[in-house]
């Protein structure tokens, strides 16, 4: 992967350059992200090391963990965005014959 992000930091990182309200808290992160299987806990301490989110104690309940987006994450967000909306124009150009035999050629590839 060219950005050394997986789909679940992805999501995230979309999740907290989108909230109005920030940082937000890990509960707030698990209700919104699409797979709901994803360890909260895990993925941010991993974006944590790439500098892509902060952490630090919620001012007003001790138990809970303030998580906010850097500005190294907006803009790892903002490169992955383009590449994803290039590749979203390129899979709507198909046509649905070309469709049909991408489809074929990976079914043969598969057996």
């Amino acid at each position: 992967m060219p950005f050394d992000i997986s789909p679940a930091q992805y999501n995230i990182l979309r999740i907290l350059n989108g909230a109005k309200e920030l940082p937000v808290s890990a509960s707030y992160l698990k209700e919104q992200v699409i797979d709901k299987g994803s360890n909260i806990t895990r993925l941010i301490d991993k974006m944590e090391l790439k500098k892509w989110v902060t952490r630090c104690l919620c001012e007003t309940n001790r138990r809970q963990m303030d998580i906010d987006i850097t500005d190294s994450g907006k803009l790892v967000l903002n490169k992955v965005t383009k590449e994803v909306d290039e590749l979203i124009k390129v899979l709507y150009s198909i046509n649905e014959e070309e469709a049909k035999l991408v489809s074929e050629i990976l079914t043969k590839i598969r057996t």
